[in-house]
Protein backbone atom coordinates (compact mmCIF):
# COMPACT_ATOMS: atom_id res chain seq x y z
CA UNK A 1 0.00 0.00 0.00
CA UNK A 2 1.45 3.49 -0.51
CA UNK A 3 1.51 6.17 1.79
CA UNK A 4 -0.38 9.43 0.57
CA UNK A 5 1.15 12.46 1.35
CA UNK A 6 -2.04 13.78 3.14
CA UNK A 7 -4.67 13.11 5.46
CA UNK A 8 -8.05 13.52 4.72
CA UNK A 9 -10.08 16.39 6.44
CA UNK A 10 -12.53 13.80 8.31
CA UNK A 11 -8.54 12.78 10.06
CA UNK A 12 -7.66 16.02 10.51
CA UNK A 13 -10.67 17.99 12.28
CA UNK A 14 -10.32 16.09 15.53
CA UNK A 15 -6.87 16.75 15.69
CA UNK A 16 -7.95 20.60 16.26
CA UNK A 17 -11.60 19.60 18.16
CA UNK A 18 -13.79 20.09 15.89
CA UNK A 19 -16.47 18.22 13.63
CA UNK A 20 -16.06 17.80 10.24
CA UNK A 21 -18.92 19.97 8.98
CA UNK A 22 -17.23 22.66 11.45
CA UNK A 23 -13.68 22.21 9.59
CA UNK A 24 -15.86 22.87 6.23
CA UNK A 25 -17.49 25.70 7.52
CA UNK A 26 -14.29 27.05 8.93
CA UNK A 27 -12.43 26.80 6.05
CA UNK A 28 -14.56 28.66 3.85
CA UNK A 29 -14.78 31.45 6.14
CA UNK A 30 -10.77 31.16 5.86
CA UNK A 31 -10.26 30.84 9.87
CA UNK A 32 -9.18 27.39 9.97
CA UNK A 33 -5.42 27.24 10.96
CA UNK A 34 -3.60 25.31 8.36
CA UNK A 35 -3.83 25.43 4.49
CA UNK A 36 -6.18 22.69 2.76
CA UNK A 37 -6.95 21.76 -0.69
CA UNK A 38 -8.58 19.25 -2.36
CA UNK A 39 -7.86 15.38 -4.42
CA UNK A 40 -10.60 14.74 -6.60
CA UNK A 41 -13.78 15.01 -4.07
CA UNK A 42 -11.97 14.61 -0.84
CA UNK A 43 -10.75 17.85 1.34
CA UNK A 44 -7.10 17.60 2.49
CA UNK A 45 -4.20 18.65 4.20
CA UNK A 46 -0.68 18.27 3.79
CA UNK A 47 0.88 15.47 6.66
CA UNK A 48 3.99 17.74 6.80
CA UNK A 49 2.03 20.97 7.53
CA UNK A 50 0.15 19.37 10.05
CA UNK A 51 2.95 18.17 11.96
CA UNK A 52 4.82 21.49 11.63
CA UNK A 53 1.44 23.33 12.98
CA UNK A 54 1.19 21.01 16.26
CA UNK A 55 5.10 21.49 16.83
CA UNK A 56 5.09 24.98 16.20
CA UNK A 57 1.82 24.85 19.03
CA UNK A 58 3.76 22.59 21.27
CA UNK A 59 7.30 24.99 21.00
CA UNK A 60 4.63 28.16 22.10
CA UNK A 61 3.34 25.70 24.70
CA UNK A 62 6.71 25.10 26.37
CA UNK A 63 7.89 28.79 25.90
CA UNK A 64 4.99 30.24 27.86
CA UNK A 65 5.49 27.54 30.47
CA UNK A 66 9.31 28.46 30.78
CA UNK A 67 8.31 32.10 31.09
CA UNK A 68 5.83 31.32 33.93
CA UNK A 69 8.10 29.09 35.99
CA UNK A 70 9.55 30.67 38.84
CA UNK A 71 12.74 29.05 39.83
Amino acid sequence: MVEVPWITLEQVAPMFGVSFETAKNKIALGTFPIKTYKVGRKIVADRQVVDSYFAAQREKGLAALKSTTVG
